[in-house]
């Protein structure tokens, strides 16, 4: 029987405000599995994450019937307080 298979896989990168240096490695510790908790809550796969003081990189597998846009607004909304 056919079917159909999507895989979308995103290499997604974006700063802090002003690209102010706020990520240290204490706060990058528990800030990445945050991160990966929300994208998980949204039904997306994140395969890493990482970065530095400035920006953050997340390598994910997102779905095609749900745009890239909501997943990132959620991501950096909630991950941000």
């Amino acid at each position: 029987m056919p079917g159909t298979y999507s895989q979308i896989l995103l290499h997604v990168v974006f700063s802090t405000k002003h690209r102010e240096p706020w990520i240290t490695a204490d706060v990058a510790k528990g800030l990445y599995p945050y991160m990966g908790g929300i994208v998980r809550a949204e039904n997306g796969v994140l395969y890493g994450v990482g970065g530095v003081e400035d920006h953050v990189h997340m390598y994910i597998r997102w779905r095609p019937d749900e745009a890239l846009s909501n997943l990132m607004r959620k991501v950096k909304a909630r991950s941000s307080k």
